[in-house]
């Protein structure tokens, strides 16, 4: 996750042309976000499995 974080910042301040740019931003942004949803999921699961025992 924080490869992910480190490579949105490198895209900012590269001289990537601002579609580019944006491109490649929403493609970070989607794998950002697969991997949170990922995370919930993981956690409510673990909440879960608390709950019955």
């Amino acid at each position: 996750m924080n490869a992910i974080v480190q490579e949105m910042n490198a895209v900012n301040f590269s001289g990537l042309d601002d579609v580019s740019k944006r491109e490649k931003t929403d493609r970070l942004r989607k794998e950002f976000g697969v991997i949170l949803n990922e995370q919930k999921i993981r956690v409510e699961e673990i909440m879960k499995d608390k709950e019955i025992n």
